[in-house]
C-alpha cells in the first residue's frame, strides 16, 4: 500500500513547482524529499519524476497519484470531523485560518469574539502570511481558510474545490505629498512588480501617463 505521507510530498511538489520549494514550505531538506520520493517510485513501480534541467518534471503517472492523494486526504478530514463530532454536542474542532496583516490588525478580534458566542467550542488557530503564501498553504490543505486579496483586472484564478467569497470591498487612495504638483513628479513606493498590488499600481501609472 502507498504510503500516505509521501504522497503528501508528492502534491506539495507539483503545488510549489519545484523540489526545492516544496522543502522550503514543509521547512525540510531538498535531499529528505528526494529520497521520500524515490522510495514511493520504487513502491509505486513507475517513474513520478523526471530530470529537467536543473529541476524535475512530474510524469502522467504522478498527477494521476497526485489526483488520488486530494481523495484520500479529503476522506482523512471527514473522518477527523466525524470523530469530533462524536466526542462533543455541537461544533468543534480548530479552524486554521491564515490572512495578511491589515485583516489581522482590523478584523481578527471581531471574528474571534463572534466565533466565540455562536461556537464556543471551536478555536481559531490563525497565521499571518501575504497573499500568495496564504493561498499556497490552503491549496496543500494546512489552511481551511485564507483571506486574500484582489485588485481590478487581477482577479484571482478558480482552483478546483476551493470556494471563494467576497467579505469585503474597499476604495484605494493615493496621497501626494504636499511639495509635489502632481503623482507625476513624486517618488512611489510599490509592492514588488510579481505581486498583483505591484501590477496593478504600474497599470494604473501608465493609464495616467507615466
Amino acid at each position: 500500500m502507498l504510503d500516505v505521507s509521501k504522497l503528501v510530498l508528492l502534491r506539495e511538489v507539483a503545488l510549489q513547482g519545484s523540489l526545492t520549494a516544496a522543502a522550503r514550505a514543509l521547512k525540510v531538506s531538498t535531499s529528505n524529499i528526494s529520497q521520500r520520493l524515490q522510495r514511493l517510485e520504487t513502491e509505486a513501480g513507475t517513474p513520478l519524476l523526471l530530470a529537467e534541467g536543473r529541476g524535475v518534471r512530474l510524469t502522467g503517472a504522478a498527477y494521476r497519484l497526485i489526483a488520488h492523494t486530494e481523495t484520500v486526504l479529503e476522506a482523512l478530514e471527514l473522518a477527523e470531523i466525524d470523530l469530533d463530532e462524536a466526542r462533543s454536542t455541537g461544533l468543534v474542532g480548530t479552524i486554521r485560518l491564515v490572512a495578511f496583516h491589515s485583516f489581522a490588525v482590523g478584523l481578527m478580534a471581531s471574528v474571534s469574539r463572534h466565533l466565540r458566542e455562536i461556537a464556543p467550542n471551536v478555536t481559531i488557530k490563525f497565521t499571518q502570511l501575504e497573499p500568495d503564501d496564504a493561498i499556497a498553504e490552503l491549496l496543500a490543505r494546512r489552511a481551511d481558510i485564507a483571506v486574500s486579496d484582489e485588485y481590478p483586472g487581477y482577479a484571482l484564478k478558480p482552483r478546483p474545490g476551493v470556494l471563494q467569497s467576497v467579505i469585503a470591498k474597499e476604495s484605494i487612495r493615493a496621497y501626494v505629498p504636499e511639495q509635489f504638483a502632481s503623482l507625476e513628479e513624486a517618488p512611489w513606493a510599490m509592492e514588488p512588480s510579481t505581486a498583483d498590488a505591484g501590477r496593478w499600481a504600474l497599470e494604473v501609472c501608465r493609464t495616467a501617463g507615466f
